[in-house]
């Protein structure tokens, strides 16, 4: 199963999870009017397509204000985004999400100092996707980090 970013953070929020704000955008004035509501700068404007590796391959771009998200999402939306987990052709950009990367008012479970921070990844040598929660993100963005208190199932 392929979940997009934008419908991971639906699902979350139908179960009181919370996870950074978002608007789904499919042209470049969705997506400055996007970044005008969130009323936050910078914006960061991402292609939702069925792959990670997404910044390193320019599938996700800061913007500081909402003319800028407008210049980021023309530049996403209809090019093929080529990551180290699409093959060579790519996927098709049709919607981008242009999300404030703050978890406003979140609970804290009782007696943690941290926000839990929850990550999918694939096991390629068992074949089989796991759930991480760990205490805080030290994982970089593609990369293998991993801190000694990530929990995995």
């Amino acid at each position: 199963m392929q979940v997009l970013e934008c419908d991971a953070k639906k699902l979350l929020s139908r179960h009181a999870i919370a996870s950074p704000s978002g608007i789904v955008a499919a042209t470049p004035e969705e997506a400055e009017a996007a970044a005008t509501h969130l009323g936050r700068e910078p914006v960061f404007v991402k292609a939702q397509v069925g792959a990670g590796d997404r910044m390193s391959a320019g599938g996700i771009r800061a913007a500081h204000s909402a003319a800028e998200a407008k210049v980021a999402a023309r530049a996403l939306l209809g090019r093929k985004l080529v990551t180290s987990q699409t093959s060579p052709d790519g996927r098709v950009v049709a919607k981008v999400l242009v999300g404030a990367e703050d978890l406003g008012e979140t609970r804290v479970l009782p007696g943690r100092e941290h926000r839990p921070f929850f990550r999918d990844c694939h096991d390629h040598g068992r074949r089989q996707r796991k759930g991480r929660c760990q205490a805080e993100s030290g994982e970089t963005i593609g990369g293998t980090r991993t801190p000694a208190h990530a929990h995995q199932r």
